[in-house]
């Protein structure tokens, strides 16, 4: 995966040598960018079925349940731990309720918006500095 990620920045890099012009310098990236959202997707789906499926995966994804409680609700922290962490090897169905599921999913989107958007004003800016 590293040399994916580092094989398609050096290709794009490349193309900013060729290209000129913002508009055909963000068409050109487009493919990239488009990869590396699905590379983002497939990260989110990977995480969240291991979640599900590993017996301790309160103990494997600890740390990004305490991030995610420090962000949503410093306020009841604890108490976010004991919802959205796994209590023994109670079959709860809690791991496939719509609940937890959208939640889990809306988190990650929201952070796939924020990258985007920093990406594309990262872009621009680049691409500003550059046509000068």
């Amino acid at each position: 995966m590293v040399f994916f990620v580092y094989y398609t920045i050096k290709l794009e890099e490349e193309k900013d040598i060729e290209y000129s012009g913002s508009f055909r310098l963000l068409k050109e990236h487009s493919k990239a960018i488009l990869a590396f959202v699905f590379l983002f997707l497939g990260f989110i789906l990977a995480f969240s079925f291991w979640y599900m499926v590993l017996p301790n995966g309160d103990h494997n994804f600890r740390a990004q349940i305490e991030t995610f409680c420090q962000i949503n609700r410093p306020d009841n922290f604890d108490l976010c731990i004991e919802e959205y962490g796994i209590h023994g090897f109670e079959i709860t169905g809690a791991a496939t309720s719509q609940e937890r599921l959208l939640t889990i999913f809306s988190n990650n989107i929201y952070v796939l918006m924020f990258t985007i958007v920093f990406s594309i004003s990262c872009i621009c800016l680049l691409c500003a500095t550059y046509s000068y």
